[in-house]
């Protein structure tokens, strides 16, 4: 089944990273069976730095967040046809990424000589998914491009978080944000995240080591096993900083400082990759003039943008966590999502020892 909402919420693509939200879930498929939280409203404040109004990648003007999610059938592996638990999640950039490079007189014909390339990405939801079905079809991306807003992300179990697995838990679509005072520019750093990496001893929260102290029921041992996939992570930045591609690839480099202090090390097999972005300077497609003028921060400037970058980072990948819901996949493969009353419970022990 498909079906589109406002709000739902990778592959991903970034010129424009989509969702459509499945309007009717089996019980086998997704199991809501407690109300889902974010890490903060859980009472965990990761790091120093304020957070946007949202607390989301959609805090960067402009910026836009949309989610096709696709769950049908149940049961034995089918390839080609099924279970299927997989999606798409869009970020669009900016405002109007598409109509300035599109005949203004006839929209109907589309471009006019150059096209708009997205950058898409990928994690494994094999576990889950029959993901030899390539489910994602066209009129998914483009339903999730149509829902794309500025509001609050849907995070978990959502577009192209419907088939991950993290740190041994049900994972997913996870995003935050920062804002920097005045005195440091009073920019904004947005991050959102699609986790698939981890394993269950890994998982650290808030200076806890929670993998080690929350013992694993019996179902998910073949999650643990040693011969199983490292998975992979997917991390966008968004900036209103200006900054230029050099100084956007140190900030990219220093989002794995943020995945490292969830307990992650980046194993051999493991896919983990970073992109950022700023909406600060905008380009001419075809400029009337021979030069333009570009804004550019000082990088003896850029230490308050790394630690925002780091903090939000953090907390991207914990909301994922705790905001996704138990997914039951292909082959009855069940990942539970991290049980909130267990996980305050072990954070709030490790704070009075």
């Amino acid at each position: 089944m498909r079906s589109s909402s406002r709000h739902a919420g990778w592959a991903v693509l970034l010129s424009c990273i989509a969702l459509l939200l499945t309007g009717c879930l089996s019980t086998a498929a997704a199991e809501p069976s407690q109300e889902r939280q974010r890490i903060r409203d859980l009472g965990v404040v990761i790091g120093n730095y304020p957070t946007g109004s949202l607390n989301a990648i959609t805090d960067v003007a402009g910026v836009k967040v949309g989610h096709t999610t696709l769950i049908q059938g149940d049961g034995q592996l089918k390839p080609g046809q099924g279970p299927v638990r997989t999606g798409v999640t869009v970020v669009i950039p900016r405002d109007d990424v598409w109509h300035k490079k599109m005949i203004k007189q006839y929209p109907a014909i589309g471009i006019e000589d150059d096209t708009l390339t997205p950058v898409v990405a990928e994690c494994d939801d094999g576990r889950l998914n029959d993901i030899q079905g390539r489910h994602v079809s066209e009129q998914d991306v483009m339903a999730a491009l149509d829902s794309a807003s500025g509001d609050p992300v849907t995070e978990g179990t959502v577009g192209a978080g419907t088939g991950m697995v993290s740190y041994g838990f049900k994972g997913g679509i996870g995003t935050a944000s920062r804002k920097l005072s005045e005195k440091d520019g009073g920019y904004t750093i947005g991050v959102l995240v699609n986790a698939n990496h981890g394993r269950r001893p890994e998982l650290v929260i808030a200076g806890v080591p929670v993998g080690k102290l929350y013992e694993p029921p019996p179902q998910m041992s073949d999650v643990l096993s040693p011969g199983q996939s490292e998975g992979s992570i997917i991390v966008i930045i968004a900036t209103d900083a200006p900054l230029d591609s050099r100084q956007l690839a140190r900030l990219a480099k220093r989002a794995a400082l943020g995945l490292a202090r969830t307990g992650s090390t980046a194993r051999h097999s493991s896919g983990d990759f970073m992109l950022a972005f700023s909406t600060a300077n905008v380009i001419p497609h075809y400029p009337k003039e021979p030069t333009y003028q570009l804004t550019q921060l000082a990088d003896t400037h850029l230490n308050p943008l790394i630690t925002g970058t780091v903090e939000a980072t953090e907390e991207a990948i914990l909301n994922a966590l705790t905001m996704a819901t138990t997914v039951t996949g292909r082959d009855g493969h069940r990942i539970e999502a991290i049980d909130l009353g267990r996980l305050q419970t072990l954070l709030s022990g490790s704070r009075r020892n």
